[in-house]
Formats: structure tokens, sequence, C-alpha cells
């Protein structure tokens, strides 16, 4: 990397143009001491060399972040970059591994979001969205057939009466006919009416989730990788940030077991081979990356000192990784973050390291998350801080209760608060309480006599026997037996384990 013409070391560039202040440090006015300015910013002959450097920038600063990225690659054309300033003086040493979670964290979810394409597509998704209105399609057609029969035992009706005075030997005919139409017309009534409440209870899930999917889509591609993340790299799905924690041991963890990952996700769609043809060649591009990223996160997270070779190895890679990034992300390469993250890997990474000579045992956390003994003990050691914590709170507030006018205060508030004694109980009462409504589950759908086709779930819901997988979806958070197969059928796997794989 090209070193600058100032005698001392200097911030680069792009990592002070993405910032807010980029706009305030080129309309400074020029003074001895710069106060607005950072660092070696304050030397002039170093501002003069910025300001250089920087020329061209002014106009697409004044935009949003996103505005900066996609100028600094117009500038640069790329990540990489030889600035005329040295290197970036707020890289530390622990932003080798920050920079390698946040790009697997980058991935992972760029995987996620092409997996929920082919999700859509996914006939199971598909009929999801269709259930609620083929569930009123059923209530209509199960009220206009009960129209029809209740004009059809009006009017037989009527002929009976008529049929009395005029041809008694009709009427038992008629009447015959008549209790043929009234039990059609009582088990029309119980279809609907069962109908009728599962568009009650049971539509307003389906309804929920046929909304939520057209945003955020659940299927079995994106379950598979989101378990297989769960199981075999042994990290948790976080709803509140939609996402994996992957920083430090976690990420690191993560991309050793990605053969596994990888392997789960090529049996995904064993009847749809188109499918599975997407999905695999998503798989190669992800597996490449993280193989690529693991050999660099190790390297930075190494205890040893790099030679110039290995210097010059990690650069090359990290070039590379930034390549296939680019050509697989497409136009998420102007996203600042991945940007930023990515410039950081490729430029000063390899500078620091050719100053310092090593990258993991200059950081603070480098050591720690790496080293066996310490990772072992290190969660089981924040878990009795905050225990002892909690137990500290407690004997404070028992000791606080202690106090003679505390004792005093709560003495006065019991007896202020205090109620008359309760009375004798009622063992002979005259009058007996009387339900206010009927429950909407269990006792009410035994009436009913179901009609054929139909099952009452678990909850009490009334639903067709073949939305039952949907249902259980939705309501129980449950994936169907045909999504966890992968996980089923993996003897590695313990009873717990595979228990966890048959739910979101």
């Amino acid at each position: 990397m090209g070193q600058g013409t100032a005698a001392v070391m200097c911030p680069c560039t792009i990592c002070i143009a993405r910032k807010k202040e980029f706009a305030s440090y080129l309309t400074a006015p020029p003074n001895e001491q710069a106060p607005n300015r950072e660092g070696d910013l304050a030397n002039p002959n170093v501002y003069e060399a910025f300001i250089a450097d920087a020329k061209g920038l002014v106009e697409w600063v004044r935009l949003n972040s996103a505005g900066r990225a996609r100028a600094l690659k117009l500038k640069y054309h790329s990540v990489v970059h030889e600035p005329l300033l040295y290197t970036m003086p707020e890289l530390n040493s622990c932003s080798g591994m920050h920079v390698s979670s946040g790009l697997l964290t980058h991935c992972t979810l760029k995987v996620l979001e092409y997996l929920g394409e082919l999700d859509k597509s996914t006939p199971w998704l598909m009929e999801l969205t269709d259930m609620v209105e083929e569930a009123k399609q059923y209530v209509r057609t199960a009220t206009d057939s009960t129209e029809k029969l209740r004009k059809t035992d009006a009017k037989i009706a009527r002929d009976i009466k008529a049929a009395a005075s005029m041809a008694p030997m009709m009427v038992e005919q008629l009447q015959a006919e008549r209790e043929t139409i009234s039990s059609k017309l009582r088990a029309e009534t119980k279809a609907r009416d069962a109908a009728k409440l599962f568009i009650e209870k049971g539509s307003e899930f389906l309804g929920g989730v046929a909304k939520k999917t057209k945003s955020r889509i659940v299927g079995p591609a994106t379950y598979c990788f989101r378990k297989a993340y769960e199981v075999d790299g042994r990290v948790g799905f976080r709803v509140e940030n939609s996402g994996f924690e992957l920083s430090n041991g976690d990420g690191i963890r993560v991309l050793e077991r990605r053969e596994k990952i990888v392997d789960r996700m090529k049996r995904v769609f064993d009847d749809n081979l188109p499918m599975q043809q997407a999905v695999d060649k998503m798989m190669d591009t992800y597996l490449k990356l993280a193989s690529l990223l693991y050999w660099m996160s190790v390297t930075m997270k190494s205890q040893r000192k790099w030679s110039l070779e290995q210097c010059e190895e990690f650069e090359s890679t990290a070039r590379e990784y930034a390549k296939l990034w680019l050509s697989f992300a497409g136009g998420d390469n102007e996203d600042p973050a991945i940007f930023n993250k990515l410039h950081v890997l490729v430029t000063h990474i390899p500078q620091f390291v050719r100053t310092n000579g090593m990258l993991g045992r200059c950081s603070e956390e480098g050591f720690e998350s790496s080293h066996k003994c310490i990772e072992k003990v290190r969660d089981p050691l924040k878990c009795m801080t905050s225990t002892e914590d909690r137990a500290h709170t407690i004997y404070r507030r028992i000791m606080l209760q202690s106090r003679p006018e505390i004792e005093r205060t709560f003495e006065s508030i019991n007896e202020r608060f205090s109620q008359k004694k309760r009375g004798s109980y009622n063992k002979d009462p005259t009058k007996m309480k009387t339900a206010d409504s009927a429950p909407a589950g269990g006792d009410v759908v035994d009436s009913l006599s179901l009609p054929d086709g139909f099952i009452q779930s678990i909850n009490g819901y009334v639903i067709k026997a073949s939305w039952k997988d949907h249902f259980e979806f939705v309501c129980f958070s449950k994936v169907p037996s045909s999504w966890s197969t992968v996980f089923r059928e993996d003897n590695r796997l313990g009873d717990g384990c595979r228990l966890r794989t048959e739910y979101l």
C-alpha cells in the first residue's frame, strides 16, 4: 500500500468521508489549532493533503449515508484504496473480528432473503394464503343450500295442509318427504355452523399469517437454514433483531460447521428438482464465502506473529472475498455498512499487520475468545455474577424491612387496609350461578356433530382435516413433518434437539 508524503500517519479519506462531519472538515476555516478537526488533521500539512485527496466529494457527501457510499465507489471504483494518506487512526486491534462477524451477518441475511423468495413459490405457503377465502366460500355455499332446503320444506308444508282436505292418502307420503328434507336441513345447518365457528375463530390466525407472509416468509428453505444454524452452529435466532448473534466465538463456530449446514440444505426440496437446484447454487456461493471468511477469521485471531508471506496471502484472500461478495450481493454493494467493512478488511487490516506484526495477540478480545479454557468458564462466570448481584439485592431489601421505623410503617399499612374476617360458608345454597355465554370450544362443537371432513383442533376450533398442518403452524409454530425430515433422520441428534426442530 502506498505511504503518504506527510511525515506523520494520517487518516484515510474513505474512512473520514463516511462520517457525518465530513462536510465540516472541508468547509472549516484553516487555522493553526483547528479545534474542529480530529487527530492528525490538526496538522496543516496533513490537512492540505487530505483536502487534495478528497476533492470532488464535496457535493456527494451532502447526501445521506448511502449517497456517500456511492460517491466513494464512483471515486475509487472499488473497496480497494491506495490513498495518499496512510492509515486509519481509529482502527484498533479488535476491528478485525468485528468486521469478520459483521460480514458473516450480512452474508447470512442475504442468504435468508434469497431463500425467502424461493419459499414464496412453494405450494404449501400458496395454499396457506388461500385458506381464509376457501372457508368463506364454504359458508356461502352451505348457506345457499340451507336456504333452498327451507323453501322446499315450506312448500311441502303447504302441500300437506292442502292435501289434508282434498287427498288424505297423499299426506303420509308428503310427511315422509318432509322428514327427509328436515334431516338434510339439520345436517346442512350443523355443517354451516361448524364452518361459521371456524371463520370466527380459526380464520383470525390464518388471516394474520397470510398478511405476515407478504413481508416475511418462513418456508421450508428458510426454516431449514435457520435450524441448521441453531443445531449445527449452536447459535440462537433472535426475534428482536431478526437474526443471529454471530460475534466472536459464535461466528467462528458457525463458519467451522459450514459444510454440515450446506449438506442439510442440499436435501430441502428432494421432491422438487428446480427448487433444489436453485438452493444448491446459492449454497455453493455461500460455501465459498464462508470458507474464505473462516480462514481470515482464524488468521486474525491467531496468537502468532505474521510473516510477510502470510500478510500477502491474507490481502489476496480479502480481495478475492470482496470481489466474490460484490458479484454475489448485486446492488447491495452500495450499502454503507458493507462498503465500510470490506474497505477495512481489504485495506487497513493488512496495513495494521505490516505495522504491528500481528493482530490477534494485540486484541483484548482475541485471547479470551480463542483460548479453550477461558471460553469454557466464561459463560458460567457471567451467570455467577448476576446471581450474586440478585442475592445481594434481596438481602438488602430484607435488611431494610427489619429496621424499626420500616416495621412500624408496614404494621400501620396492614392495619389500615385489613378487612373484616370472612363469614361462614353457605353450605345450602338456594341459587345456582349459570354461565352467561357458552364457550367457543369443545362443548359447542360436541353438540354440533361435526360434518365429514372437519376436525376439532386442540384449542377447540373447527377446521378442515386437510388444514391441520397449516393450522398448527399458525397457532403453535409447529412445522410440517416434511420440513424437519433432514433433522429427524439424523441419528447424531438427541431427542431434545429433534423436538426443537419440530417448531420454528
